[in-house]
């Protein structure tokens, strides 16, 4: 389970989330206070983080945010993993095991065969590797370039060279999740359209509403979970409508 999960410096503040809008901003007050900048022992320093200038002046715990991100993505691959190919979800920052960081935030494998077409043509066998990188950030519509901080790149040249040494190198596979749109044509590009990308619009459209996977979500957190309760049959409310009429 990501570390998080156990850091998190007021977790009863997520209990009426139930869109991405909504864990956003919660994510972004929480992470502008300074009990924020403890659990990943940041610096009040905004210089000192030079990963993405998005955040210069706009979070005092960036760290702490982009945690909260991993967070987040670990609870939607676990719940909706199996519409992406892929199981075995394994956050790097992980509460009961210190992994290495190696330019890459998680890795999952894939769950049955399937050739991926593109400018990289790949078959994907149960077990191959799924390196994930996770990016949160404040645009839901930005773009994220070659050179502007984000060190996709660096993930992709990363997890490419650890697939290699596992002998996995044409069958592995590389997802983007993120709270932003995704990768700017060039950088998309520039890795030859062989990072798959989940983006905010996906994201929301999953989990917004959905008690399914909020509860998965308070479950880690260790606060109540939510009623779940699908939407009813048109006819069965009209029904029960005509015989609370007709009594």
């Amino acid at each position: 389970m990501h570390s998080w999960f156990k850091y998190c410096i007021e977790p009863d503040e997520y209990q009426k989330v139930n869109t991405l809008k909504d864990f956003m901003k919660v994510m972004r007050k929480q992470s502008n206070k300074e009990a924020a900048l403890i659990p990943y022992r940041e610096s009040l320093r905004f210089e000192d983080y030079s990963e993405d200038g998005e955040f210069t002046g706009h979070i005092k715990a960036p760290r702490y945010f982009g945690a909260a991100v991993e967070a987040l993505s670990e609870t939607y691959f676990e719940v909706f993993g199996s519409e992406y190919n892929l199981a075995g979800y394994k956050s790097i920052d992980d509460v009961d095991e210190d992994l290495d960081d190696t330019g890459y935030d998680a890795t999952a494998y894939t769950a049955k065969k399937k050739i991926y077409k593109g400018k990289i043509v790949k078959i994907a066998e149960p077990g191959n590797m799924v390196y994930v990188q996770i990016k949160g950030a404040l645009n839901p519509v930005k773009e994220f370039t070659t050179n502007d901080g984000s060190r996709i790149m660096n993930f992709y040249g990363n997890s490419q060279g650890h697939a290699r040494m596992l002998g996995q190198g044409n069958r592995a596979r590389f997802v983007l999740f993120t709270t932003a749109k995704g990768l700017h044509y060039k950088l998309d590009n520039n890795t030859f359209n062989e990072i798959e990308v989940v983006h905010f619009n996906t994201i929301s459209k999953k989990v917004d509403k959905n008690p399914v996977f909020w509860n998965a979500f308070f479950e880690k957190l260790g606060i109540n979970n939510v009623k779940v309760e699908g939407p009813h049959d048109p006819d069965y409310d009209s029904i029960m409508k005509e015989v609370d009429i007709s009594e």
